[in-house]
């Protein structure tokens, strides 16, 4: 597993972020971006826009088999510090963001969008810690484990290469992220 991170990025600065990485030996990788970006009211038509050049960048430097997870962006008021009158400005734009990045996996084939909003580990008023952490974990290795055990199951399906016979018991995972 390799994380890339930058807590004061931006969408339009994760392609810098990852640059460099060996994604060739993935086979996930998470994406967590849009707080900063929603708090800062990046527009819907470059959000889009650097949406699609990252995924489509990704889809070429990654597996056939990988897919790219794309979390939806944090509920902006779960956030302490935004927990305001602006951070509903925020939220409300960053609903806007997550119309947009739903769109982009669309037509991005080996993208997932995954939606938090309806997530139970999300408790608003208090800042993450170590349970919201394992609870995130937990709900991405279930929507990850459920693609790889299909892939697995149904090899070429996806147009995904079979897995070598060393990488049979093994996922290996990327996550990429800009967070406040």
């Amino acid at each position: 597993m390799t994380l890339a991170t930058d807590p004061f990025g931006f969408l339009k600065d994760l392609p810098n972020l990852i640059e460099g990485q060996d994604l060739g030996r993935f086979h996930a990788i998470v994406v967590f971006v849009g707080v900063n970006d929603a708090v800062n009211l990046t527009s819907e038509k470059s959000w889009e826009r650097n949406m699609g050049r990252l995924l489509r960048s990704l889809e070429q430097e990654t597996l056939d088999s990988t897919f790219v997870y794309v979390m939806d962006i944090q509920p902006i008021r779960t956030v302490p510090v935004f927990d305001s009158l602006l951070g509903s400005v925020a939220n409300a734009h960053a609903r806007r963001l997550t119309v947009r990045t739903e769109r982009v996996c669309r037509a991005v084939p080996q993208s997932v969008y995954l939606p938090l909003t309806e997530n139970a580990f999300l408790v608003f008023g208090r800042y993450r810690n170590s349970t919201d952490y394992r609870l995130w974990g937990e709900f991405l290795a279930g929507k990850i484990a459920e693609r790889l055990i299909l892939a697995r199951r149904h090899p070429g399906t996806s147009g995904a290469k079979p897995a070598s016979s060393k990488d049979e018991h093994h996922a290996s995972v990327a996550f990429t992220a800009t967070t406040t």
